[in-house]
């Protein structure tokens, strides 16, 4: 067995290792975590370059509700137009599963990538991942009970398979659990690493920290209840937000962190409260704009229906203030407060 590292940069990428590997192989097997659209459109043409010359099966899992429900129906899809020659399936033995395992057998040959890459853009072709290229022989008795240990969650034991039921159940448990998807950290290295500057400033920093968190501002602000493809995938790609929600901002961002916004949502008549997070400013201009607020929702939404607009109207916030960004008084936040209890 020949273990290889794979740098994930410029040519030598996971992405680049499917392409090349897709067009000689007579079995592909993927398990993985996670799955994005924006991850699967790299690759889906070596699916089906695969698929035409041998079988091809997909494993993932509902793990944190990442894995994306369009990207399951593109795989339903694939299946209707390559019959038994792609399959696709559902770990089920538990709720966690994070393999990344690339499978590609010739004949007694087999080539494996383990380690990070889930099929997300950044997982196939960004630097930060770590994986292995891995060169077997079946006629080797080792290697071939590596190979097994790899392809072992393909059992009927241990998946399920893929079906429009399955995906429709998990669009109803991912809407319903919305507010607690995991959103990715952007993590500023830079500043992490001007550690000298940062311990000069960290009796006055902890302080202001104290009180930001002890004395949050509260505001009322809309939201447009969706955003543009096109958006989400410069998110992702650009700020790394997995571990929050996000919305497009129109006005001067003065947010601290924790800081409580009411969010508005007209499209889908609801009202809630979110912790801000974050804030950025996207290098390419987006279709919702380039201005962005990350939070975290606090508690579960309420109708904004007839009666909660009388009683918002109650206490100084006109119909006109629910189109638009506000600061609110402490009394207007009191009182809305009490709305959730």
């Amino acid at each position: 067995m020949k273990v290889e590292y794979i740098f994930n940069t410029g040519k030598d990428t996971v992405s680049a290792l499917i392409k090349s590997r897709s067009k000689t192989c007579t079995k592909l097997y993927i398990a993985v975590g996670f799955i994005t659209t924006a991850g699967l459109e790299e690759i889906i043409n070596s699916l089906r370059t695969a698929s035409s010359r041998g079988i091809v099966n997909v494993l993932t899992g509902l793990y944190l509700g990442v894995t994306e429900p369009a990207a399951l129906k593109i795989f339903l899809k694939l299946e209707s137009q390559k019959g038994k020659r792609f399959q696709s399936f559902i770990y089920k033995v538990k709720d966690e599963f994070h393999k990344k395992v690339y499978l590609f057998v010739e004949g007694k040959r087999f080539y494996a990538i383990v380690g990070s890459s889930n099929i997300t853009s950044i997982g196939l072709s960004n630097e930060g991942e770590a994986n292995v290229y891995i060169k077997g022989n079946l006629n080797s008795k080792a290697d071939s009970n590596f190979y097994k240990d790899l392809i072992k969650d393909f059992s009927i034991e241990r998946n399920e398979k893929l079906s429009s039921q399955i995906i429709k159940d998990y669009e109803s448990q991912r809407t319903q659990f919305a507010e607690t998807i995991n959103r990715k950290i952007r993590i500023d290295i830079k500043k992490i690493l001007k550690s000298e500057k940062i311990r000069a400033a960290k009796s006055n920093s902890n302080s202001n920290i104290k009180s930001q968190l002890s004395s949050p501002n509260f505001y009322i602000d809309k939201i447009e209840g969706h955003v543009n493809k096109k958006t989400e995938y410069i998110i992702d790609e650009e700020i790394n937000w997995e571990r929050f929600q996000w919305y497009a901002i129109r006005h001067k961002a003065n947010f601290k962190l924790n800081d409580i916004i009411y969010l508005i949502d007209h499209n889908n008549n609801r009202f809630y409260p979110v912790n801000f997070k974050d804030y950025c400013r996207t290098k390419n201009s987006t279709p919702d704009g380039k201005y962005f607020a990350a939070y975290l929702p606090q508690k579960k939404f309420k109708k904004l229906n007839k009666n909660l607009r009388g009683a918002l109207v109650e206490i100084g916030i006109a119909e006109s203030n629910l189109s638009k960004f506000k600061k609110l008084t402490l009394r207007q936040a009191n009182e809305i407060g009490k709305m959730f209890k």
